[in-house]
């Protein structure tokens, strides 16, 4: 069995350290979308309990 030169471990570790960049950054995507999703979803349920105040308000009215 013949050992890989030298220049070609910079290769390989060049590609092992660019994958790991990719892997780490399609993680970082992925948590800020779960994040901002969550942020909607907040943002969905207080309008919805504003919504509900002001009908409750206007029925209270008549």
């Amino acid at each position: 069995m013949e050992y890989i030169p030298w220049f070609a471990w910079i290769a390989i570790a060049g590609i092992v350290v660019f994958g790991l960049v990719q892997a780490i950054q399609a993680a970082n995507r992925n948590s800020s979308v779960t994040r901002s999703q969550g942020l909607q979803d907040a943002r969905i349920s207080e309008l919805e309990r504003k919504v509900d105040e002001l009908s409750q308000n206007l029925g209270e009215r008549r």
